[in-house]
């Protein structure tokens, strides 16, 4: 059988569905988005929002509302962990700002979680923005803290909820290193600035932080769009 008969006979029975707007597709099984939805959400272009305290900006890739929360919540709840490299083609464009890093790394979820749904969502994003950029992937830091989901918190308790939840992995490494802390979703930015702040104190010399969605309007800055491609 010819591989064009095979993915014909598999599209026939398994149709790929746009993880947006979840229209069936003939061809596209590579991102998972049909044409329409991946020209619409790379018009969004990568924005920024302030982050608390004194830890700069996030950058991030999509609004988390609509169709793109309802695709993150299958992608991080409902197994759907074929959708990391559909999602992380909307962060690349970041990335390529920050060719000047030496790691990319993610926000982990506890042991706990990982057991539940069996892989880390944010670790498939960061996996596959370093593949596709080069840049080596590297575990900072391990989450030893098994705390409340921050969705069903307040802004302060979010705060509250994560201090002291991550340890540093490879200090020897992550000492004087550039690193680009990659999460799913980002609302008040308490887990990131958490996440920054132990990998400073483990000696990182800068960390960059990217989203691939943000939940909230607050701290958004006004800037130009960078679309992709």
């Amino acid at each position: 059988m010819s591989y064009p008969y095979y993915r014909k006979l598999v599209n026939l029975f398994y149709p790929a569905r746009c993880m947006f707007c979840r229209r069936n597709m003939e061809d596209e099984r590579r991102l998972l988005i049909c044409p329409d939805c991946l020209a619409a959400y790379e018009s969004h272009g990568i924005q920024k929002f302030l982050l608390p305290g004194t830890y700069g900006i996030c950058e991030y890739a999509l609004d988390y509302r609509d169709e793109v929360r309802q695709a993150l919540l299958r992608f991080k709840f409902s197994g759907m962990a074929q959708y990391a490299r559909g999602l992380a083609h909307f962060m690349l464009p970041a990335v390529d700002t920050h060719m000047h890093i030496d790691y990319i790394s993610w926000a982990p979820i506890s042991p706990i979680r990982h057991m539940r749904r069996t892989y880390d969502q944010s670790k498939l994003l960061a996996a596959e923005l370093a593949r596709g950029c080069g840049i080596p992937l590297l575990r900072t830091l391990h989450k030893w803290k098994h705390n409340r989901p921050q969705s069903k918190l307040s802004g302060h308790q979010r705060t509250l909820n994560v201090q002291g939840a991550y340890r540093a992995s490879h200090c020897a490494q992550i000492k004087g290193a550039r690193i680009l802390l990659v999460d799913d979703i980002a609302t008040t930015g308490s887990t990131l600035c958490e996440c920054a702040k132990t990998l400073y104190k483990a000696g990182a010399a800068y960390v960059y932080c990217i989203a691939l969605a943000h939940g909230s309007d607050e701290g958004k800055i006004e800037t130009n769009k960078t679309s992709h491609g």
